[in-house]
């Protein structure tokens, strides 16, 4: 996934600052009446870089709903676009022992649909469900090695490397970038990952102040380097991914005395 701008910090050197690129962010949110049966909430957030001009952007929203006093049920779909365009890749060494540092441009699509269920039977006996599937994937272009780190123009820090410094080995999934007389090789970083987190919980006070909880956990996750999101693939591939079930008991007894 990407990485957060690093802090500005100083050159001590000649006492001078050197910034991230600056950007303009907006968000927004509406939200209705929670009270009510059912109730809706609606977000979305952006970010646009000044220098680089890449953009960032998301939306998100939900509904709940309550057909009874002992149910209640949320749906909370997301998607987001991300742009990086100094995305850290790796940090090759050369033959020469001299270190590398390589960034690209990233282009990466995520979804998710977080979903929630609260169930009371009775009021000593109540069940929780939890779920949220999770779909991303990044590709990756324009790649640069970081030439002056500390130079006042943005553009200036880094080398972009052209079509005949750098080549692709399509059977290994490795580049190899041509630094002067020297060389470097790091991996494709293009990823698609896909996720299911799930669990249940039921509750049971047996006896004033003693409590049972049974817990159910599933799991499964899956990783490839396509780069390609193409979202009724993965969820078929998250479908057909091998989970983990795990089941645990937490007994909870007041002593009386």
């Amino acid at each position: 996934g990407p990485c957060e701008h690093r802090p500005t910090r100083p050159d001590h050197q000649v006492n001078r600052w050197y910034i991230a690129p600056g950007s303009n962010n907006f968000n927004l949110g509406i939200n209705t009446d929670r009270r009510r049966a059912v109730s809706f909430n609606v977000n979305t957030n952006g970010n646009r870089e000044k220098e680089t001009g890449v953009v960032r952007y998301g939306f998100g929203g939900g509904v709940t709903m309550r057909p009874s006093p002992q149910l209640d049920l949320s749906l909370q779909p997301s998607v987001s676009w991300n742009e990086h365009d100094w995305q850290y890749v790796a940090a090759p060494t050369a033959a020469t022992g001299h270190r590398e540092y390589i960034v690209a441009h990233l282009d990466q699509t995520t979804v998710s649909l977080t979903t929630r269920m609260n169930y009371t039977v009775t009021p000593t006996l109540s069940v929780q469900l939890y779920a949220q599937p999770f779909l991303s994937a990044g590709s990756y272009d324009s790649f640069r090695r970081v030439a002056s780190p500390r130079a006042r123009a943005f553009d200036e820090r880094f080398h972009t490397f052209a079509g005949d410094e750098i080549s692709y080995d399509v059977d290994g999934r490795r580049y190899t970038a041509r630094i002067g007389a020297d060389s470097v090789r790091f991996d494709n970083p293009d990823f698609n990952v896909r996720s299911l987190r799930s669990n249940a919980v039921l509750r049971w006070e047996y006896r004033p102040g003693s409590t049972l909880f049974v817990v159910w956990s599933h799991g499964r996750a899956e990783r490839t380097r396509s780069g390609e999101f193409d979202f009724g693939r993965g969820v078929r591939d998250l479908r057909d991914a091998s989970g983990t079930n795990v089941v645990m008991l937490k007994l909870n007894y007041w002593l009386d005395l």
